[in-house]
């Protein structure tokens, strides 16, 4: 899911300022689950739920 959500937001282009906040605001939230899931993946290895593909992912700008 994040990596369709990551495709949608950076390819929206926001048609007002309400809706560029909305996205800049998804942006953390998802930037944020990613970090700590590659964190987790990171330091607990075999321990993790994820996928070890998931280091490899790129956050969304």
């Amino acid at each position: 899911m994040f990596a369709e959500q990551k495709k949608y937001i950076e390819s929206h282009v926001a048609q007002t300022e309400i809706e560029d906040a909305a996205l800049t605001s998804k942006k953390i939230e998802l930037n944020a689950w990613l970090f700590k899931a590659q964190y987790k993946k990171s330091h607990y290895k075999g321990w993790s739920l994820y996928s070890a593909e998931i280091l490899d992912w790129e956050p969304i700008q």
